[in-house]
This record gives C-alpha cells, sequence and structure tokens, in this order.
C-alpha cells in the first residue's frame, strides 16, 4: 500500500469514527458526552482536511464541477442528518449537539464546494442557490412550527434552521486545499 493510500485509509477512517462516536453519545449529557462530542469534532476535522490534500486539485472543469457537486451533496446529506436528528430526538440536549456539529460540518463542505469553482458567473449562480436553500430553511422552520403550534422541539428545530440559513446567505466560498505542487 502507497503512502497516499494509507493516509487516506486513516483519513476515511477517522471520518466513519467521526460518525460512530456521535452515535454512541449518552442522552445524558455528561462528561462521557462531551468527551465524545470532542472526539467526533476533533476526528472530523482531521480525517476530512488531511484527506482532501491527499487528493490533487481538479484541473477540468468537468471534474471540478463533480467535485463541487460531490461537496454539496455530502453537506445536504449531513445537514438533513442533523435536522432529522432534532426533529426525531424532540429537541434534547444530544440531538442539539448532534445537529450543531453536523451544521458546521455541511457549512464546510458547502463552502469548499464553493470554492472549486472558478467563474464569476457560475459563483454568482451558486451563490444565488445558497440564498434560495436559505429562504427555504426559514419557511420549513415557520412552517414545521406552526403545524405543531410551536412546540418545544420545532421552536429549537426553527431555531437551527435559521441560524443555517443566517450562514447559507452569508457564506464565503473559500479555495479549497488540495495536494500541494499541482497548479490550477
Amino acid at each position: 500500500m502507497t503512502s497516499t493510500a494509507l493516509e487516506r485509509t486513516v483519513d476515511t477512517v477517522c471520518l466513519i469514527a467521526s460518525v460512530v462516536f456521535l452515535y454512541l453519545l449518552p442522552y445524558k449529557i455528561s462528561i462521557l458526552f462531551y468527551f465524545l462530542f470532542g472526539c467526533s469534532a476533533f476526528l472530523f476535522c482531521i480525517g476530512f482536511f488531511r484527506l482532501v490534500t491527499t487528493i490533487d486539485e481538479p484541473s477540468l472543469p468537468e471534474t471540478a464541477y463533480l467535485t463541487g457537486l460531490t461537496f454539496m451533496v455530502g453537506g445536504m446529506a449531513v445537514n438533513a442528518c442533523g435536522i432529522y436528528g432534532v426533529y426525531s430526538g424532540q429537541g434534547s440536549g444530544r440531538s442539539i449537539m448532534i445537529a450543531t456539529l453536523t451544521l458546521i460540518e455541511a457549512l464546510v463542505l458547502y463552502s469548499m464546494a464553493g470554492g472549486l469553482i472558478k467563474s464569476p458567473a457560475v459563483k454568482r449562480v451558486v451563490a444565488i442557490m445558497y440564498r434560495v436553500a436559505a429562504v427555504l430553511l426559514i419557511a420549513l422552520g415557520v412552517g414545521l412550527m406552526a403545524k405543531e403550534q410551536f412546540s418545544e422541539r420545532t421552536v429549537i428545530l426553527g431555531t437551527m434552521l435559521l441560524i443555517e440559513a443566517v450562514c447559507l446567505w452569508k457564506i464565503k466560498f473559500e479555495k479549497a486545499q488540495f495536494k500541494e505542487g499541482v497548479s490550477g
């Protein structure tokens, strides 16, 4: 196994372990809860950012588009898991902490997706798409709160969706830091 393959394997294991730690979180918030939560966040950062540095920056526009789309779909999937977690977890402390972490992870993925875009016109279109998504998130939050007559979990969920909407509205596209030595 080459060193790059070994690095990618270790980084992928870190990403998988970060999700596993979220599932292992106890329902009662305690020292163990915070330890596992911290481990999950740390492993995501180590796994994701190290993994990205082992990948060549896409040189073709089509490849950059597919990579960006993968980041965006990944962000939406992570985000949906966090939103569903708060809704199904009845707004418990555990579900809020998981949703907060998944929100941060999703925003990292969204930002990296936008960072792959070279064309100012396409970047403007993606920014508009993010703003439309922000408005839809607010509408979803308000709709859920109204549907369940402002129950505790929907107020918590609505607040989380509002925070995410503001983040999506104001997101800045960061250039992905791919493997060094490759021209873009």
